[in-house]
């Protein structure tokens, strides 16, 4: 099993995926990819969770929205160098995500139903960060924004620009 320590999301244009390239404790990197049909059933388990966390006494929309623009000036202020995979490194496509709790900490464990299983502890904002990962990986990607909820899309979605070209 592959423990991810950190990861990055690339919009990967070519086969229309999101590829997280992952690395271990040890260094180790891979690429995992994830299909939109995956992930659109993935992102509102995500924002379950956070939305189980919503501060009592703050109406929900008002108080998850200054949570996640909080999260979002900590991650510029504090930015993590990208990973790069190493040559040959092991690349697979995710095909089930679950999502479990232990010992007070969310469990993503990616899996390609075979031989590639990946791990990766979420404690603290690691959810709502991953959340908020996935959302800037959808608007590369340009696919749709439904599956996330406004309080996240407040702040988070870059403004529309000269329009590209499209082959």
């Amino acid at each position: 099993m592959f423990a991810i320590l950190t990861f990055t999301a690339q919009a990967d244009y070519a086969e229309d995926r999101i590829r997280l390239d992952a690395i271990d404790p040890a260094g180790e990197t891979q690429s995992i990819s994830l299909t939109r049909r995956l992930a659109d059933r993935f992102v509102p388990l995500l924002v379950e969770r956070v939305e189980q966390q919503a501060r009592p006494g703050v109406p929900k929309e008002i108080g998850l929205a200054m949570s996640q623009q909080q999260l979002r000036i900590e991650r510029e202020e504090n930015r993590v160098a990208d990973v790069q995979p190493q040559e040959g490194a092991s690349r697979w496509l995710c095909q089930t995500i679950h999502l479990s709790e232990e010992h007070g900490e969310v469990l993503w464990t990616l899996t390609d139903d075979g031989a590639n299983t990946a791990v990766m502890a979420l404690p603290g904002e690691g959810v709502r960060s991953v959340l908020e990962v996935f959302l800037l990986t959808y608007q590369r990607l340009e696919w749709n924004l439904g599956v996330f909820p406004e309080w996240l899309l407040e702040g988070g979605v870059a403004p529309d620009s000269a329009p590209r070209v499209l082959n």
